[in-house]
């Protein structure tokens, strides 16, 4: 039985987030025989519970999607089997530790391409964690806590996932209403993490870090920035929004623009940088004037 990624219960509060829990297994990571760790609740096994999202709005129910899946009767913890689950993920294995900053990383990537099949990129947003999912309600629960981190598959085509293993089965994607009226409906077959992710309102997409948001941190670095919506006009068929972007650490606080543009009959979203001219072109002057802190950056 391989050793597995734990630490301690005593170092985990029910306030404990995404962040502090990395730092947790940065610090105090403890590696147990997963045996004994499945029976010893002074201690968490550390899981990275991926929720799979479509990155476009679904043309036909306007809304994004979300996948779940069911466990089949010889998943590997036979406790959550035959279950419905909204995570892929596993147990942090020892051969994982590249580096103890990255293991968490390392596992969901190697659970990824182990249970599912895509035909198109998942992927996976490291830099945000989601949440924490830290449950006494089963026994199962008592000894695990979930990383929880959001991932996104493209949808501008064919949406087509499949199971990877046997372990994996019924792969389907939901409008979050109606997994959480099938939590309910199906009489609890949700197994607890998933349940718990529905009730606490955490997968509201308005908590989730958008598309732009993650595409504008991808251009610019990983410096803090501060992104607002700052405008919004349509011009022939297209949709376009402005985002102010200031980048925060600095002295003088670097201000940018970006686009986000939509066409109206396609899933196309492109997400691009704005110079002044083009800025006062799409938006007006007023876009412009209404900035006072910080100096232009033209891209």
């Amino acid at each position: 039985m391989p050793k597995v990624l734990c630490v301690p219960s005593n170092a985990v509060s029910k306030d404990t987030g995404p962040h502090e829990l990395i730092q947790l297994v940065k610090t105090v990571p403890e590696w147990i025989e997963r045996a004994e760790a499945e029976q010893d609740e002074s201690y968490l096994q550390v899981i990275p519970y991926i929720v799979i999202r479509t990155r476009w709005l679904d043309p036909n129910t306007g809304k994004y999607l979300y996948l779940r899946y069911k466990r089949s009767k010889t998943s590997g913890e036979g406790r959550l089997r035959e279950k419905i689950s909204m995570g892929i993920g596993g147990h942090v294995e020892y051969k994982d530790k590249v580096t103890i900053g990255n293991v968490l990383r390392t596992c969901g990537e190697r659970e990824l391409k182990e249970e599912l099949v895509s035909d198109t990129e998942i992927i996976v947003d490291w830099e945000n964690p989601l949440s924490v999912v830290n449950d006494k309600t089963t026994a199962v629960d008592r000894v695990h806590i979930g990383l929880v981190v959001m991932a996104y598959v493209d949808n501008s085509k064919t949406l087509a996932v499949y199971p990877g293993e046997e372990n994996v089965s019924d792969v389907d994607f939901y409008p979050l209403a109606k997994h959480k009226y099938k939590a309910g409906e199906e009489n609890g077959n949700y197994e607890v993490w998933a349940q718990r992710l529905l009730s606490s309102g955490v997968l509201d997409s308005e908590l989730i870090p958008t598309l732009v948001e993650t595409s504008i941190r991808a251009l610019l670095s990983r410096a803090p920035l501060a992104i607002e919506t700052q405008n919004e006009v349509t011009k022939d068929g297209a949709h376009h929004i402005l985002y102010k972007v200031t980048k925060t650490a600095h002295p003088v606080p670097e201000v940018s623009f970006f686009s986000m543009k939509t066409t109206k009959g396609s899933n196309e979203v492109t997400v691009m940088p704005l110079s002044r001219g083009q800025v006062t072109d799409l938006f007006g002057e007023d876009a412009i004037e209404a900035i006072i802190l910080g100096r232009i950056v033209v891209s």
